[in-house]
């Protein structure tokens, strides 16, 4: 092999070996960048799950504070919590977001007139 062909294979060899390396450091960036995703996605949804478990804390601590409830703002289905959701289609203002869940999941119609919810609105009572 002469001079020549030698020096022609190291510069043919070389933008190869370049291409490996910076493709693994892509592949290294890949798998960190999941990996941050999957850590963010966990962190949300422990979030998610604190906030609901600190807003039933929230209503039963007004509950306790305010005593009887005369303004009729009291879920129909249990009794304890508020009413914030608003059933589309009916329009019925009656149950609490826990209960609103329990109804969704299992028969999904209004406990006030049965009619099919087509979907829910948080509303805010002052």
């Amino acid at each position: 092999m002469s001079e020549k062909q030698k020096t022609v294979e190291t510069v043919v060899k070389q933008p190869a070996a370049q291409s490996t390396i910076k493709r693994f450091f892509e592949l290294l960036f890949m798998l960190f960048s999941a990996i941050l995703v999957l850590f963010s996605w966990d962190s949300a949804k422990k979030a998610n799950e604190e906030n609901s478990i600190l807003r039933s804390e929230l209503r039963r601590a007004k509950a306790d504070s305010g005593g009887g409830d005369n303004s009729g703002t009291r879920c129909t289905v249990c009794l304890d919590n508020p009413r914030e959701i608003m059933y589309q289609d009916c329009g019925h203002v009656c149950a609490c977001s826990d209960c609103t869940a329990r109804i969704r999941r299992t028969d999904n119609r209004c406990p006030v007139c049965r009619q099919d919810i087509a979907s829910i609105k948080p509303v805010y009572i002052s």
